[in-house]
């Protein structure tokens, strides 16, 4: 394999009519995008709109990050569910009692959410003017690391998605904690 086309041929070598082939191909493109933190998605009735913002993108192990999201359908076609995937880096520590608040006090406008290794999935009933809320975590250790990209689509309709470029995270690491001197009995 190299850069650029590539063509794959499968030849019967021999007198077996039967055979099974598997191509299996991986790939990185780079993200090229601008790097803001609101994007809208255009459209007559179909328009979304997300902003994500971090408090900090530099910060010490254990040290609380702040994240606010808005997410709107501004188009007035579908009124049913759309998911915002938050991209967060590696080791956060989301505060599921604030997401657990946000999803109490929010009127089914946020109906549950979900954390994974590298996102926070967010299931929106969004009202006229959208849905905004604020999240917490922690980092659980010092890296320089990019977060997944942040989406927002249409559950009904998935290509109605507008993307947010990844955030670049320098977390350093907790100092170390002066060592423990152990003291014989007498």
């Amino acid at each position: 394999m190299q850069p650029g086309d590539n063509t794959i041929v499968v030849q019967n070598g021999s007198l077996l009519s039967t055979a099974s082939v598997q191509a299996v191909a991986e790939y990185y493109i780079p993200w090229t995008g601008a790097d803001v933190i609101e994007a809208t998605r255009p459209g007559d009735s179909d328009a979304l709109r997300l902003a994500v913002r971090f408090d900090k993108t530099e910060a010490r192990a254990g040290q609380e990050v702040r994240c606010s999201i808005d997410a709107e359908r501004i188009g007035s076609r579908g009124w049913g569910m759309m998911i915002a995937e938050i991209g967060l880096p590696p080791g956060a520590d989301v505060d599921r009692r604030v997401l657990d608040d946000v999803v109490s006090n929010s009127g089914w406008t946020v109906s549950h959410y979900d954390v994974l290794p590298d996102r926070l999935v967010l299931y929106l009933w969004p009202n006229a003017g959208g849905t905004k809320l604020t999240f917490a975590f922690h980092p659980r250790y010092g890296l320089k690391a990019r977060t997944a990209p942040s989406v927002l689509y249409d559950y009904y309709n998935p290509e109605a998605l507008v993307t947010l470029p990844p955030a670049d995270f320098n977390i350093t690491a907790s100092p170390q904690s002066e060592p423990v001197k152990a003291v014989a009995a007498k």
